[in-house]
């Protein structure tokens, strides 16, 4: 019994690895001075302000986006009549980093895919897109930002 025991303690101790979750904010060594945003509004609004949001303007190395936003929406699924009963959207952004001191920062591919259904209402299957629209370029977003700030701590 105190061999049992003895394992389970030695199991419990060597298995902590440590893992400290990074404090995202204190990785955002530089600010944006302008965003220049090209493509579909809604999703530019969107990653814009989360953006923004995200990285306040404290510190001195400053930072310019071009954001190209495009959407592209596909019929997924169709019933028996020949209706179209689902669609797919995707939505890829690619952003230009331009930073004073480093000229050869490689541009960031992103893209998210999401699907839909149609209601029976047009009105309801407007409001099924906008709000997909919406998760799609917020999850967009977070991943964009966690890839900017990645590559400015490479550089």
């Amino acid at each position: 019994m105190k061999k049992f025991i003895f394992k389970i303690l030695v199991l419990l101790l060597i298995s902590s690895c440590g893992f400290k979750v990074v404090n995202q904010s204190s990785l955002i060594n530089f600010s944006i001075s302008k965003i220049t945003m090209v493509g579909d509004k809604r999703i530019n609004y969107n990653l814009k302000n989360k953006i923004l949001s995200t990285i306040k303007d404290t510190n001195n190395r400053t930072i310019n986006l071009i954001v190209n936003t495009k959407k592209e929406k596909t019929i997924k699924d169709k019933n028996i009549k020949n209706e179209i009963i689902k669609y797919q959207i995707k939505v890829s952004a690619i952003v230009k980093i331009k930073d004073k001191n480093y000229s050869n920062i490689k541009p960031i591919n992103i893209e998210q895919i999401g699907n839909f259904d149609v209601a029976n209402q047009y009105s309801q299957t407007l409001n099924n897109e906008k709000n997909l629209i919406k998760t799609l370029s917020e999850s967009l977003a977070n991943e964009l930002i966690d890839e900017i700030i990645r590559r400015m701590n490479d550089l």
